[in-house]
């Protein structure tokens, strides 16, 4: 696959706000542009999920027939600021892809991140699954890190629901590729790991996601 390089756009910061909305992430270093100078590189960064749910949208999966996206993996190994040029270049490995996403807002491009996608070719319809929406209140203050987490912040229970109008607006391709099950379990990874356990201004560092 050519390289593939994403409309500056993508995200940019009224797309970072609107991908907050999504996800239910509202971790202050992805949207709190003054609290964000006291942490990191100083100015908010891109959600991961944004990154790869941007990925998913844009990739074209080397089939003739419908394919089902079986597994999702990432490191992440660089903050990508908001408003970062960002550009993946893919390596396509029998039933698999791997990403390698890259930083391109400064004259020396560097890695952002690497995702493993998995996928398998099937003869029957793709079930996109139903629309519902989250159950829980939207929380706008994450927790506070605790270095010792307790049972309590180990333990306990994320809708899985999603906005499915505001998903179509932002990742028009995505819902080709996963259903909103599926969808919904990447932006409960967010909100999980910017809202609940860790919260205050933590980040993802890897990920992996096996769909049955």
């Amino acid at each position: 696959m050519s390289p593939i390089i994403f409309d500056a756009s993508n995200f940019n910061w009224i797309r970072q706000l609107k991908f907050s909305i999504l996800s239910g992430d509202y971790n202050p270093i992805h949207i709190d542009r003054e609290g964000a100078r006291r942490v990191l590189i100083g100015v908010p960064i891109v959600h991961g999920m944004n990154l790869v749910l941007s990925l998913i949208n844009q990739i074209t999966l080397p089939f003739d027939r419908p394919c089902l996206i079986s597994r999702i993996s990432g490191e992440f190994l660089k903050p990508v600021p908001v408003g970062g040029k960002i550009s993946a270049e893919i390596k396509v490995d029998g039933n698999g892809l791997r990403a390698f996403i890259s930083d391109r807002s400064s004259s020396r491009p560097s890695r952002a991140a690497i995702f493993d996608i998995e996928y398998q070719s099937t003869d029957e319809p793709r079930r996109i699954g139903p629309e519902f929406v989250r159950s829980e209140r939207q929380e706008r203050t994450p927790c506070e890190v605790d270095g010792n987490l307790n049972e309590a912040y180990q333990r306990g229970s994320l809708s899985l629901g999603v906005d499915a109008t505001l998903l179509r607006r932002m990742f028009p391709m995505v819902l080709n590729k996963l259903s909103l099950e599926q969808t919904g379990s990447l932006l409960a990874l967010s909100r999980l790991v910017g809202m609940r356990c860790p919260g205050q201004n933590s980040l993802f560092s890897s990920f992996k996601v096996d769909f049955h």
